[in-house]
């Protein structure tokens, strides 16, 4: 099983070393749809399996000990991580990408289901097609020079509010 964690998500560190240096983004997305999509849950069932029946024969507290965690932070934490940042990731790499399902499904999965009628798709959703560019409507702000001093407006009524209130108190306290 370590040698399966090792194939997978070792090719896929290395891949992603590269798309550090734009080498190679298409095929780590890619790969990420294809292999990591199709073998992460046989790699963490299996190794959640394997771990088990090695603490079922050992028998000692170690074993499972190593199964409970292998299976809290592989299994459930990483397994979940790359679900849900699995389509946003492949959409980084390659902004061509036609899909926008929610989560990463196993890409074999699509042979059996119709991908557009899917009800993980959310193209219906009116996304901002630039989420980094500055909204429009800020250019009729006002600059935070031109602000009127109005400060000692809200300390007038502050204490006209902390009066009133005091007031409300020595009635229901008399």
């Amino acid at each position: 099983m370590g040698y399966a964690h090792v194939c997978i998500w070792g090719g896929s560190t290395f891949l992603w070393t590269l798309s550090l240096f734009d080498v190679g983004r298409s095929i780590y997305a890619i790969y990420i749809e294809h292999v990591l999509s199709n073998l992460n849950w046989i790699v963490y069932i299996g190794g959640v399996v394997m771990l088990s029946i090695d603490a079922g024969i050992t028998g000692d507290t170690q074993g499972f000990l190593e199964m409970a965690i292998y299976a809290l932070l592989f299994t459930a934490a990483a397994w979940l991580i790359e679900i849900v940042h699995g389509t946003g990731t492949i959409k980084y790499l390659n902004p061509d990408w036609a899909y926008a399902d929610l989560i990463l499904l196993p890409s074999w999965l699509y042979l059996f289901i119709e991908h557009e009628k899917s009800f993980l798709n959310y193209d219906e959703i009116d996304a901002n097609p630039n989420p980094y560019k500055a909204d429009p409507s800020q250019e009729d702000d006002q600059e935070i020079e031109e602000f009127d001093d109005s400060r000692t407006d809200m300390e007038e009524l502050a204490e006209e509010e902390v009066q009133e209130a005091n007031d409300a108190i020595d009635v229901v306290s008399d």
